[in-house]
């Protein structure tokens, strides 16, 4: 049995159900082959293969058909999706192509199942050598971790302890075949003039670069995992609800520790690292003016400061400025049960689907609250007003939303987006930013007639990774 077999399979532990990102390049084509001979000394394991179409090089639909034709002479399950990334060129080729295979791949992995990815360690050190001509701390230089978790799945990289010079010895004894990329030798990308130019001459002085680049990675992953247990610690007293950063206690720190407690928040929300000059005028908003809105722009997102707290805004795609068209009038129709709005706002930053459905009174019948639907003719939704008048306690008068929103500390840009729910022209409801829906006390429940139930439920964004 070879050592890379040995490698390979010791890295798997007990996964029972594999998916193989099959490229047909020499790395995952061996990653194949590996499995493959798993599988055999293991008859219960699951394997099958997912090939993803950049439909960039025209040679592209050419390696579906081989990954394909692989597949099936292994006699293993084959999946090819097409992507496409011009919605994320401002990430440049390589981050767009990047963010669009791995949405594909986690989107088309069975639940339960891991993703077997063929970077070895001369990957790792382009990684790393990236990470550092970015200017990268700990997080960035651990590189790509062996183990790793996204979207509820499991992502493995068997090979990341194995050069690429073994990759190929094992391919040219075991007479596989595969594809070249012809954009691997184009070196106006930043990887492959690191592949192509820096690392060789860095490995013909130290020939166990790339094998020591995986320990050092290994080490700053490892310090990374202490830091973030103390910061995990620190925010018991830190983060407030939906995991807004509050000045006060923050301020209390040392200046190095608020740094990192900053990053650690940003990386919670699933914001890209800021430079130092951005994370500087992050840890100064607390010195703006009580009556001030100072925001700083990260990316695409907003840091903005309210009540002496920092709030993370997803500017991207609100709905302040909805058109009417995009919330039509919803007439209450026994034939049809259920009716979806899709992306409707909610303060939280995230989007969410607003789930509208008449049931008749029973035992399956579950609601946080129901309203008789024979005197509603339609439903709406709406956006800013307001000025309209709310009662969503039975034992307190009615206010106008914007009150509302002063009371339960709503942050002014988000009152914006708070989605209101009328039956006919009477508010019956709003979406708070909590991403829940409040009723208002004044709606009569009838429990002997069908009901009218409104679910919400969020839909996640997805998120960069290596």
């Amino acid at each position: 049995m070879s050592p890379l077999f040995e490698s390979f399979s010791q890295s798997l532990g007990k996964v029972s159900n594999l998916v193989v990102a099959f490229s047909g390049g020499v790395d995952s084509t061996v990653l194949l082959h590996l499995a493959q001979k798993y599988r055999q000394l293991n008859p219960s394991v699951r394997i099958s293969a997912v090939h993803i179409n950049h439909q960039i090089s025209t040679n592209s639909s050419t390696w579906a058909q081989h990954c394909k034709n692989v597949c099936d002479n292994m006699r293993i399950p084959f999946e090819c999706h097409s992507v496409d990334i011009k919605g994320n060129l401002q990430m440049g080729v390589e981050g767009a192509a990047r963010k669009a295979r791995y949405d594909a791949l986690l989107s088309n992995c069975p639940h339960g199942a891991s993703i077997l990815l063929g970077q070895h360690s001369d990957d790792q050190a382009e990684t790393f050598l990236l990470q550092t001509a970015r200017g990268a701390g700990p997080k960035g230089l651990s590189a790509m971790g062996q183990y790793h978790s996204l979207q509820g799945k499991s992502l493995i990289r068997p090979l990341l302890n194995v050069s690429q010079t073994d990759i190929l010895a094992y391919a040219q004894t075991h007479h596989l075949s595969w594809v070249e990329d012809e954009s691997n030798q184009n070196t106006d990308f930043d990887r492959n003039y690191i592949r192509n130019e820096v690392l060789p001459r860095i490995q013909k002085r130290w020939p166990s670069f790339s094998s020591s680049v995986v320990k050092s990675a290994r080490m700053c992953a490892s310090e990374m995992r202490v830091l973030n247990e103390y910061m995990e610690l620190l925010s018991k007293d830190l983060l407030g609800k939906n995991n807004i950063l509050l000045l006060s206690p923050l301020e209390k720190l040392a200046k190095h520790t608020k740094a990192s407690f900053v990053r650690y928040w940003l990386d919670i929300h699933n914001v890209l690292m800021p430079s130092e000059r951005v994370l500087d005028e992050i840890l100064n908003m607390h010195a703006a003016k009580d009556d001030a809105n100072p925001t700083v722009v990260v990316g695409k997102v907003k840091i903005r400061r309210y009540m002496q707290a920092l709030y993370v805004d997803t500017d991207e795609n609100t709905c302040e400025n909805i058109r009417a068209s995009q919330c039509p009038l919803i007439d209450i129709d026994e034939s049809d049960k259920r009716v979806r709005l899709d992306k409707l706002f909610v303060a939280s930053g995230e989007f969410a689907s607003l789930h509208i459905s008449l049931q008749q009174t029973g035992e399956n019948v579950i609601s946080t609250n129901a309203f008789s639907a024979s005197d509603v003719t339609s439903i709406k939704i709406a956006f800013g007003k307001l000025t309209e008048r709310f009662k969503p306690y039975a034992n307190r008068p009615a206010k106008k939303i914007k009150s509302w929103c002063k009371e339960w500390e709503i942050p002014p840009w988000q009152r914006k987006r708070l989605a209101l729910i009328f039956a006919d022209d009477s508010l019956i409801g709003m979406v708070n930013n909590n991403a829940t829906i409040i009723w208002s006390s004044e709606r009569s429940i009838d429990q002997s007639k069908s009901l009218f139930i409104a679910e919400l439920s969020i839909v996640n964004q997805s998120t960069d990774t290596n």
